[in-house]
């Protein structure tokens, strides 16, 4: 099974990604929700994770940070920014992260 981690301020966003799509029947464990990019990265730091779901605009380390520092220690993990935002610089700037 692969590890997914959800990153977001708004938590009825975390709690819509956990509870709305069937992440064991496709193969995934959510194995970490956090409320910022600093927790997200502290958790990472003692555990791997596969995918990584995070929103661009969150207080503090925001969503394209955490990305470039989660790829130092993972470059195998994956990513799918969220953002409710329609500013291509957003797209630009995940199309550059990969």
């Amino acid at each position: 099974m692969r590890s997914v981690m959800i990153v977001d301020d708004e938590s009825l966003v975390r709690i819509g990604l956990q509870s709305i799509i069937p992440w064991e029947r496709s193969g995934f464990r959510i194995t970490g929700v956090f409320k910022s990019g600093e927790e997200a990265l502290a958790a990472a730091a003692g555990q791997s994770f596969d995918v990584v779901l995070t929103d661009i605009r969150m207080p503090g380390m925001d969503g394209f940070a955490l990305i470039r520092e989660l790829k130092k220690t993972n470059p195998a993990a994956r990513f799918i920014i969220l953002s409710s935002y329609s500013d291509f610089e957003y797209t630009r700037q995940a199309i550059q992260l990969g």
